[in-house]
């Protein structure tokens, strides 16, 4: 599985949850992270970011699910196991 997060600089809700994909990325070892600066790439096109923060869950070239905006850390921890908990 790998979680694309779509962000900016200069997005304060993108810098306020940039601490918990540190966290994420530490209780999820075999997740593959991206981080995508909307500001220097046009990747987001690709996937219909709108907004940001934007975090997509993708399983083999396949969007899983997404969540738009900031949310809490616990948040996010539910959608990565609903995403793996789907996929075993």
């Amino acid at each position: 599985m790998t979680i694309l997060k779509f962000s900016a600089p200069w997005c304060g809700p993108c810098n306020a949850i940039k601490p918990y994909f540190h966290t994420l990325k530490e209780e999820y070892p075999g997740v593959t992270f991206q981080e995508y600066n909307i500001s220097e790439t046009e990747d987001h096109l690709k996937y219909g970011v709108m907004s940001i923060p934007t975090v997509i869950l993708v399983n083999k070239d396949e969007e899983v699910s997404r969540l738009t905006g900031a949310k809490t850390l616990e948040d996010y921890k539910k959608l990565f196991e609903k995403a793996i908990d789907t996929m075993s």
